[in-house]
């Protein structure tokens, strides 16, 4: 590769580096709708990542899930103004609605699946969106275009749905299943399946 130096005053320099990167990133050709690219999202794994109240609720939620005993998710879900959207109405208690849809009537499906999308990795939920505060979803797969998942991230979809699911995800580009929000206040936003 031949470098080209050129011996321009300084007062050139800054115009011509800003039109070198406009034209650059001009050019460059736009992505369809719907798609994404490797760097859209920066996945997580490590909880000292989080801020700290983010992090304090994620393991109430944990520690609570971990117990089999649902009522210990009430300790969590008290320190939210209102409850977490779960798919069902605003009328319904989150612990009613999660024993209603286990199959054993005690929810343990419920704690075992949030466990699950915990251990999958987070990303950041609502980046680029003003006047908003920052937020983390669980799993990262809920934030991205399953279209053309690598090697580890085809695995976590596996281990989070059946394989029916994941050929209906992947078909159609969309993560399905189970996912979580905290924000960074600490507020326990939603756990429930992704439209």
């Amino acid at each position: 590769m031949r470098i080209i130096r050129l011996n321009l005053p300084t007062k050139y320099c800054i115009p011509m580096c800003a039109l070198l990167i406009s034209t650059i990133f001009l050019t460059q050709p736009a992505l369809a709708e719907g798609a994404t690219t490797s760097t859209e999202i920066q996945v997580q794994y490590n909880l000292n990542a989080l801020p700290e109240k983010t992090r304090q609720t994620l393991l109430r939620i944990i520690t609570a899930a971990k117990s089999g005993d649902l009522e210990e998710l009430r300790t969590a879900l008290e320190w939210n103004e209102l409850p977490p959207e779960t798919g069902a109405d605003n009328k319904t208690d989150p612990i009613t609605f999660w024993k209603k849809q286990s199959s054993d009537g005690n929810a343990h499906q419920i704690m075992a699946r949030m466990l699950d999308i915990f251990e999958r990795g987070f990303t950041l939920h609502n980046e680029g969106e003003e006047n908003t505060k920052a937020s983390y979803i669980w799993p990262y797969l809920a934030a991205k275009n399953l279209k053309n998942l690598k090697p580890h991230e085809e695995v976590d979809l596996h281990r989070l749905a059946t394989p029916d699911e994941v050929k209906t995800m992947k078909a159609s580009g969309k993560y399905s299943g189970y996912y979580a929000v905290i924000g960074e206040d600490g507020t326990w936003h939603s756990f429930m399946k992704k439209n």
